[in-house]
């Protein structure tokens, strides 16, 4: 795969910004209620943890939680196929990831003190369902697919890539691992804001990723 760089400079802007975004709803999640909202692995494990635990009702909560992350896709699917137009896929994707932060911000008040992780739990759905539409919508840049909300393949891709491009002297591939590497750095910086900021503040974090958000918008050629 030729990779040329030929992308708008606003395109990396915004993959970057979204990196920065998956980081911060990540320290979030893992400050708030210690679970990964940003990826179904994790959820997957719970299921199955608390299926052997006979905790049933937890397993139900961490099922659900992957259903509404898969509708996320579902969702991504759909309006890729309605509107051509990658400034309108995005456009609607990053509405409805804003319409999502919205709503856990105004509701945060009937769970903020309770000691209930399945309520808990269905209370931050959103989260899931809003990290797969801006999973399936954002992070495509010169063909190359990076994450913008974990770092799992991101890590694994940039040390492959840089170790192999050095060894064999293949440009494309040092510049390629650089991508992921820039990604990594992003995804960092947000996790630095998510659990720094949540010291002093909680929900209102969630105010730090509508911002982000609308600003990609502004963003879009």
């Amino acid at each position: 795969m030729h990779l040329d760089f030929k992308e708008t400079p606003k395109k990396y802007i915004v993959n970057s910004i979204m990196c920065i975004n998956g980081g911060v709803v990540a320290g979030f999640c893992y400050s708030f209620i210690a679970i990964l909202a940003t990826a179904a692995t994790g959820s997957v494990a719970k299921i199955f943890q608390n299926l052997f635990l006979k905790d049933y009702s937890l397993s139900l909560c961490f099922f659900i939680s992957v259903i509404v992350f898969m509708l996320g896709i579902l969702l991504t699917i759909f309006i890729k196929s309605k509107f051509k137009t990658k400034k309108s896929q995005n456009i609607i994707s990053l509405s409805i990831m804003i319409i999502c932060y919205i709503a856990l911000i105004f509701s945060y008040p009937f769970v903020k003190d309770s000691s209930n992780l399945e309520l808990k739990i269905y209370w931050i759905l959103p989260i899931f369902f809003s990290s797969s539409v801006q999973y399936n919508t954002f992070g495509f840049t010169d063909g190359v697919q990076i994450a913008t909300m974990f770092a799992t393949n991101n890590l694994r891709q940039t040390m492959i890539r840089l170790i192999e491009g050095g060894r064999n002297k293949d440009s494309e591939k040092i510049k390629t691992g650089l991508l992921y590497l820039f990604a990594i750095i992003f995804f960092i910086i947000g996790l630095c804001i998510g659990f720094g900021f949540f010291a002093y503040i909680n929900v209102e974090i969630l105010a730090i990723s509508i911002a982000l958000c609308f600003l990609c918008m502004l963003l879009q050629d």
